[in-house]
């Protein structure tokens, strides 16, 4: 049964609590445990440092209100350290650490060619089609080998820094195992010699969503009139959102057909960021985790997805750690978001303990 999305609700399962709700896991649920744990530590043996919360409501459509939030408030935002806890723990079931993520590029490609969808017999053959056209565009934009085709793409690219390399081995999931569980029959070509290489120290190009011509039950005989693509871009450390978007357009340019009319429109993007691991705050997060959680998280230096904390460490300076408490199996994104109980008590003891360990650095 779907849980109505704002009226959450208490379930127990298998012996254990679930919240569930919008935003249980992410991610209220999760900001939640960090004013638990001030109060808590106001209550015991007193807040060890002084602590600012940020509570960002735009996190999901790219945080475009972030980076004049916190240049208004520079001076009161003044810091050590930067932590936040997002998603679920790691696969194993372990807690985990990550000092770094992706950065990403959001951008539209569409085509547009004759005023109106015509019929194919009419006109197929001679018009040219903005559905065509669009795939060959998008073919343009990889070689045969899997690397981006896209002049320049890689020029900030450094690939796996040799510290890192003992960290991945700890968590590099078995590929047979991970391709099965995904029913694909292996995974892509490119740059990168194992799949955390590949989703950590190497940028990506993908299309997310293409739209053209009659795509429901049925058929339609037409030459469309239009054709678009949705396509994300994660970007690693040292690539420019911003720069990239310039060499995306200008490949377009470059290859468009010019009997049709063809847009890009820039949608949304954030920084990539990295903590190096030899930060002094590395070994007391990582105590302290270990300590709240009551087992050694696995440590990541980077993750594949995208978030704003390069605010943080490009804008503050700051080093950053992100630290998730929600389980696997919390459905966000989805229908029946849920967050366990048991993580959120975690979570506060271990946002405690966080709190206390960067105070001593």
């Amino acid at each position: 049964m779907d849980q109505p999305p704002f009226e959450p609700e208490v379930r127990v399962e298998d012996g254990a609590e679930l919240l569930y709700g919008r935003g249980t896991v992410d991610n209220k649920g999760q900001h939640f445990t960090y004013p638990c744990a001030v109060r808590t530590l106001r209550d015991t043996t007193g807040l060890p440092c002084n602590v600012t919360l940020i509570l960002d409501g735009e996190e999901e459509s790219g945080s475009p209100n972030l980076l004049d939030a916190v240049e208004a408030r520079e001076d009161h935002l003044a810091a050590d350290v930067s932590i936040n806890s997002d998603g679920p723990i790691d696969g194993s079931g372990r807690p985990s650490v990550s000092f770094g993520n992706r950065g990403i590029l959001v951008v539209g490609l569409d085509v547009d060619g004759p005023k109106g969808d015509l019929h194919s017999g009419h006109y197929g053959g001679a018009v040219p089609s903005p559905a065509w056209e669009l795939i060959r565009l998008l073919g343009t934009m990889r070689d045969e080998h899997g690397r981006i085709a896209i002049d320049g793409f890689y020029d900030a690219v450094e690939g796996v820094p040799a510290p890192d390399r003992d960290l991945l081995d700890e968590f590099e999931p078995d590929p047979d195992e991970l391709q099965a569980d995904l029913d694909v029959g292996g995974f892509q070509d490119g740059p990168g010699e194992t799949f955390l290489e590949q989703t950590l120290y190497y940028p990506s190009l993908n299309v997310n969503g293409l739209a053209s011509g009659h795509g429901e039950d049925g058929f339609k005989t037409i030459v469309p009139s239009d054709a678009a693509a949705t396509i994300d871009m994660r970007l690693v450390v040292d690539q420019d959102p911003d720069r990239i978007f310039e060499l995306f357009e200008r490949h377009v340019e470059a290859h468009a057909d010019d009997r049709l009319e063809t847009t890009v429109t820039y949608h949304a993007s954030m920084d990539p960021m990295r903590t190096p691991i030899d930060t002094p705050y590395f070994d007391p997060i990582v105590d302290a985790v270990t300590d709240g959680w009551g087992e050694e998280p696995v440590v990541k230096p980077s993750t594949g997805g995208s978030a704003p904390y390069a605010l943080f460490t490009d804008y503050l300076g700051l080093p950053h750690a992100s630290i998730p408490y929600g389980q696997n199996d919390n459905n966000q994104h989805s229908p029946d978001e849920r967050f366990a109980v048991e993580h959120f008590r975690t979570g506060i003891r271990t946002s405690a303990r966080l709190l206390d360990a960067v105070s001593t650095v």
